[in-house]
């Protein structure tokens, strides 16, 4: 955690204090290991009842483990020396008319009350984090702090993110290794004939036998590769159909993001035509990359690439973005996006195109941002169009 910059944002936005309540931040701030599944991304476990758990910054003083009881072990375990307060194991309830029902007091609410009030903040300016806090656990915080305004928080906590940490980055090498030695294991499966299904269970058993986990695993063949998230199903591979991957493996938190593509036998002339094009705008995607240069401007050669190789009506609303703890951070690549980039950045650069019903494909690499351009994390497989079967 970049502490330092963390309280500088916090001066720029006048904020006495932050308060982290997703899974990415929490770990973040403290190393509590909150499960980084698809179920808990995005939410605020703030008002979770048996494990309820948050972290407390307030400005110029050491954070603060807000978990219930229940959670005791593994604060100890993972956060070590770090101050922390516990509240019940009560259960919040949200009732579909809106109401709502606390049991066996004192709630997680109550123990962030407390705390506020005792350093003197209940009456102060706290960052939250909004986008995963429903109305109803906004409105349950302001009616036990009345006198406390609340700002979002989610800018403050991602711009310090933006630059990884050496161990960060031998994170994200790990997480690229398996998430490129799954892919291989996919590859060996595909063949005319093969299931859909069976290709991307290669891909997860190779993640669990490697030690890690996965977020989401887009994989598409045939017509199903053209849509921009395709659940794999039951379709059965035919000669020349295209097999587009678009997958992440999680290591210790830390993400990989990639994308390859393959065919069953020769690919056909206008997918092999489509590719080579993709590849070429992803390619001078990458060789723009240094410190300095805006992220938009990546997005405007990726695309102008594309468009000129004889593709006029291509549009996208991104072309890569950040990642580390979150499988999608800042910078984001689009064109309005001119934040620029920093040393030790980490980016997915790609370059998608669908053709609905028909095929999709996309070229999509994982780098970080050094002093002299970019080194890319997954160059142990290639950017190739796979012939496979």
């Amino acid at each position: 955690m970049d502490r330092a910059k963390l309280d500088a944002l916090m001066d720029a936005e006048g904020l006495d204090a932050l308060l982290a309540s997703s899974p990415e931040n929490i770990y973040y701030t403290s190393r509590f290991p909150v499960p980084l599944t698809a179920g808990n991304r995005g939410l605020s476990l703030l008002l979770r009842t048996s494990e309820a758990v948050a972290v407390l910054l307030p400005k110029g003083r050491a954070p603060i483990l807000l978990c219930t009881v229940g959670l005791a072990g593994l604060a100890d375990v993972h956060s070590p020396g770090m101050e922390t307060r516990h509240s019940g194991t009560g259960m919040h309830i949200e009732w579909p008319e809106g109401t709502e029902r606390v049991v066996n007091a004192p709630t997680p609410a109550e123990n962030l009350s407390a705390t506020l009030k005792e350093l003197g903040l209940d009456r102060g300016r706290l960052g939250i984090e909004m986008a995963p806090i429903s109305a109803v656990t906004l409105g349950h915080l302001q009616a036990k702090l009345p006198n406390l305004s609340f700002a979002d928080a989610r800018p403050a906590f991602f711009k310090p993110r933006q630059v990884k940490t050496r161990a960060e980055i031998d994170r994200m090498r790990h997480a690229n290794r398996v998430n490129t030695a799954a892919i291989r294991a996919a590859l060996d499966v595909i063949r005319d004939d093969a299931i859909e299904q069976d290709v991307l269970e290669a891909f997860k058993s190779k993640i669990r036998e490697m030690g890690c986990d996965w977020e989401s695993a887009a994989l598409g063949a045939g017509p199903q590769s053209g849509e921009s998230y395709n659940i794999a199903g039951d379709y059965v591979l035919n000669p020349g159909d295209a097999v587009r991957f678009d997958v992440t493996a999680v290591h210790e938190f830390y993400f990989s993001d990639l994308s390859r593509c393959a065919t069953v036998g020769d690919p056909p002339a206008e997918v092999r035509r489509l590719y080579d094009a993709l590849f070429e705008a992803q390619q001078a995607m990458m060789a723009a990359v240094r410190p300095g240069v805006p992220a938009s401007e990546l997005f405007r050669i990726g695309v102008e690439k594309v468009k000129a190789a004889g593709y006029g009506s291509y549009a996208r609303g991104n072309m890569g973005h950040g990642l580390g703890l979150g499988h999608y951070e800042e910078p984001f690549i689009t064109p309005d996006n001119d934040t620029p980039l920093e040393t030790g950045m980490t980016l997915a650069i790609e370059a998608p195109y669908y053709v609905v019903g028909k095929y999709g494909l996309n070229v999509e690499n994982n780098v970080l941002v050094t002093e002299a351009g970019c080194e890319v994390l997954d160059d142990d497989l290639t950017l190739d169009l796979f012939h496979c079967g």
